[in-house]
């Protein structure tokens, strides 16, 4: 008697396949060392959200599934829900970020470079960026 396994067994290899794939992730771009400098007590309830995509170190990318609140206090990142394992929400106060103009292959981008964590920068494109940096206080 022969059992198909497939449609049970897919299910427990994908899950695990995408945790690894999420700790890999959080592990070349540094999100553990942000989390450890940067660590999010709450998610601020007077931020302005939005969805942005990102690069982080060593080729990390976040395409549309970051969520950044931008306060006066500073910025709240998080990851959406399916894409969260190993990747907690940060809060980087203004105090601790710079930034800086770019292009990158043509394409205008922001830099962020956190004073903690300065071999960890958040490239993010000039359009979302400036909507980020509209609540930073002068």
């Amino acid at each position: 008697m022969k059992i198909d396994l497939f449609p049970w067994g897919f299910v427990p290899i994908f899950i695990c396949g995408w945790v690894a794939i999420c700790f890999i992730v959080s592990h070349i771009g540094g999100w553990p060392k942000l989390n450890r400098c940067y660590p999010a007590q709450e998610q601020p309830g007077n931020a302005a959200f939005y969805t942005v995509s990102a690069g982080l170190r060593w080729g990390a990318s976040y395409r549309s599934c970051l969520i950044v609140g931008s306060t006066f206090q500073g910025i709240y990142v998080r990851l959406m829900f399916i894409f969260r394992p190993f990747h907690p929400p940060l809060f980087i106060p203004w105090s601790d970020i710079t930034t800086s103009e770019e292009k990158q292959i043509f394409i205008p981008v922001i830099r962020f470079r956190f004073t903690k964590t300065p071999d960890v920068p958040m490239v993010i494109l000039k359009g979302s960026a400036l909507k980020i940096l509209s609540h930073r206080p002068t």
